[in-house]
């Protein structure tokens, strides 16, 4: 879509979706992020400058834009990121042409391993380290996820109470 003032246009993105506004030779104007709810703070704005091509997200929630030229024209769309902009926001994350996932690397305190971090801030966490249910101790937030390669521990699943490894039990 195209935008020119006085107009404006506010949009939605929906996970994973990124939004691309490009200014023409006179574009100028600015996209402000509003709060990710009705009635919520502002997430902040962004300058939009002549010539510019200007990529927002991808997110991991729903978020909220509202776009606004001042002067020429600034043509608008919203679409699945590319896979660049995917791995970019997931920190590291990616997944190869064999459908396997690999992820950065991390050290906290008591766990070094590989981490992927969830939404809700809960962990999947892969040691190479020895677990020990109701003994060996964690940062990971309660309700975090772990297993280990080392023999004690191989083959069991562990859940964090936030600050001990347990064995995950089924309710």
């Amino acid at each position: 879509m195209t935008i020119s003032p006085p107009e404006h246009q506010t949009l939605t993105l929906y996970p994973g979706q990124v939004l691309i506004v490009v200014a023409d030779a006179l574009g100028e104007g600015s996209v402000f992020r509003l709060g990710d709810s009705a009635g919520s703070a502002g997430q902040g704005v962004t300058s939009i400058t002549t010539s510019s091509t200007t990529v927002f997200g991808p997110f991991t929630l729903t978020t909220r834009w509202d776009i606004i030229p001042t002067a020429g024209l600034f043509t608008v769309s919203q679409s699945l990121p590319t896979v660049q902009q995917l791995v970019d926001a997931l920190g590291g994350v990616a997944v190869d042409t064999s459908g396997n996932v690999t992820a950065k690397t991390v050290t906290t305190t008591g766990d070094s391993g590989t981490q992927f971090t969830l939404s809700n801030g809960q962990v999947l966490v892969s040691l190479a380290t020895a677990i020990t249910a109701n003994s060996t101790t964690t940062t990971a937030p309660a309700g975090s996820i772990g297993i280990t390669s080392h023999a004690t521990g191989v083959g069991k699943l562990f859940m964090s109470d936030g600050s001990k490894w347990q064995f995950a039990g089924v309710a």
